[in-house]
């Protein structure tokens, strides 16, 4: 197939190719086109455990990649905080903080009284695990604890999206 573009520089029409043009949107769109396995993550919880791999499997799981000082990982957090008991149904949500300063981080988590658990990851660890390079990054996982869907950065009404990515994971 074939579009017609007007060029408003020049006012002429070019011709694009459909195919291309829907690859490219297609790619820009897309945060995982098939289910990635997550390597072996080990990170702390609040209380100090540590948290492996094996915790997440046999349950869908949502990790809000996330920083203290992040004004845009505040907005997803509260936006979550109202579907909480929506998201629940499909799968588990967890914070994971990545400031190096995690005992600090965790206090400021704790007083704006969010209800997700949180993971403590001051290394930045899951960077290498799950190519996460700017927060906010959300991560969906399937039962076998394999990444079927990565947003990078936030926008308004996200929250809808990671609910209905959670129940179409078969």
């Amino acid at each position: 197939m074939v579009a017609r573009i007007k060029d408003l520089s020049s006012g002429r029409y070019k011709l694009i190719k459909h195919s291309a043009i829907v690859a490219l949107a297609l790619l820009a769109i897309a945060g995982v086109a098939k289910a990635e396995p997550m390597g072996k993550l080990e990170l702390k919880n609040a209380k100090g455990e540590t948290v492996t791999n094996e915790f997440f499997k046999n349950k869908n799981t949502v990790f809000v990649i996330s920083q203290t000082a992040c004004a845009q990982c505040r907005k997803e957090l509260l936006e979550l905080t109202t579907l909480r008991e929506e998201l629940a149904k499909y799968g588990d949500v967890y914070v994971i903080l990545v400031d190096q300063a995690a005992d600090r981080a965790l206090e400021m988590y704790n007083s704006r009284g969010y209800p997700f658990p949180v993971l403590l990851d001051s290394e930045f660890t899951i960077s290498d695990l799950a190519d996460v390079k700017t927060t906010p990054t959300t991560l969906i996982f399937n039962k076998n604890f394999e990444i079927v869907k990565k947003y990078i950065g936030y926008k308004s009404q996200q929250g809808l999206e990671y609910l209905e990515e959670l129940r179409n994971i078969k």
